[in-house]
């Protein structure tokens, strides 16, 4: 690995840009799944911009495993100091429930770490629906190791109707690592149970967030939560805890316990990323406060992650997921854990809009 030792300049990310559209995939790199960088208008894969601005500096190769944790966030500055945009993906116009996304925090799916998709065509629908009986499906081309027991797999299918639309989708958690079959590099997949899911009411590419779906039996990525948590600690900023244990309703002790929920890391950078995600911005679900918009580049990424269930409604430890919390501006987070007796976030919204309404 090589790192930057000449200063990169905005000609060298314009020439990176045309690199990667003659040459999308180039030594590795692929689309981006939470941040473009905005290249005279169009969106581009930051760390592929990155990696190629720098070969062309004559600062060597960087290859995707290069780009992680700080690393990620020293070259998104970099990209912002020759005044390129990064932008979040979420942006884009798809709600929740148009999207695959929906289904990070389906119950059936919550827990798994990876998701991944493969697409069926109407020659192979009849072995493919034979295979989902069977809680199988295969045989698609995967590199040895990518996927592991406990990870979602999604299948796309052509509808019975005529013409294939709209699209089934179904979707299974893999009870055992994949299965090598006859022909090199192609695997079946053996899942717990494989449920039906809506059907796809719009194109595809729109359901898969604006990405095309794997082609030639190929398998596609459709989450990673340690890639994404990469990806997003280190394009915004986690900040954001409270610590007025004095006023807390439920006592000290409770206080400390339920902050521990609140800083842990990994779920929380994981709410964060989701509600990024799936609404483009992360504002106060109490009283819709958004520091980005308020603070500007000093703001991105700011919101404090609140858990939704009083320790004293608690039976004992209880693992902590993603919809077990509300994003809350500091203020109102102060307040949530201050009001006695104890509100939710929409609680709060209620409240503060009735307070407004009598102003």
């Amino acid at each position: 690995m090589t790192t930057s030792s000449k200063i990169l300049n905005k000609g060298q990310i314009r020439d990176a840009a045309k690199l990667w559209r003659a040459e999308p995939g180039r030594d590795g790199f692929r689309e981006s799944r939470l941040y473009d960088v905005i290249i005279d208008g169009k969106p581009y894969p930051p760390k592929a911009i990155s990696a190629f601005a720098n070969e062309i500096a004559g600062n060597g190769k960087l290859r995707p495993n290069d780009f992680v944790g700080a690393r990620e966030g020293k070259w998104h500055r970099e990209l912002k100091r020759l005044g390129f945009e990064i932008r979040p993906k979420t942006t884009a116009v798809f709600g929740q429930e148009e999207t695959i996304f929906r289904y990070r925090d389906d119950d059936r799916f919550i827990d798994c770490p990876r998701a991944f998709l493969v697409t069926g065509t109407q020659a192979q629908d009849s072995q493919n629906r034979s295979l989902l009986k069977l809680n199988q499906s295969g045989y698609w081309f995967l590199k040895h190791g990518r996927m592991k027991s406990g990870d979602a797999l999604f299948v796309i299918l052509p509808s019975l109707a005529r013409g294939g639309y709209p699209r089934e989708l179904f979707c299974g958690v893999l009870s055992e690592d994949p299965r090598q079959g006859l022909q090199e590099g192609r695997c079946l997949f053996q899942v717990e149970r494989f449920h039906l899911l809506d059907a796809i009411g719009c194109d595809v590419k729109r359901f898969l967030g604006d990405k095309l779906p794997p082609q030639g039996d190929r398998v596609g990525n459709v989450w990673d939560d340690e890639e994404d948590l990469e990806d997003f600690g280190a394009a915004v900023g986690m900040g954001g805890d409270i610590d007025d244990e004095d006023s807390y309703p439920e006592g000290a002790e409770s206080f400390r316990q339920h902050k521990t929920r609140e800083r842990n890391s990994k779920v929380v950078k994981l709410a964060k990323m989701q509600r990024l995600r799936t609404t483009g911005k992360l504002a106060c679900d109490a009283c819709g406060f958004d520091f980005l918009d308020v603070y500007g580049e000093r703001g991105r990424g700011f919101i404090e992650a609140h858990h939704t269930t009083p320790l004293a409604l608690s039976e004992g430890p209880s693992s902590v997921r993603i919809k077990d919390f509300s994003m809350v501006c500091s203020n109102c987070h102060r307040m949530l854990h201050r009001l006695n007796p104890l509100m939710t976030a929409s609680e709060l919204k209620v409240h503060l809009a009735a307070v407004l309404a009598e102003h």
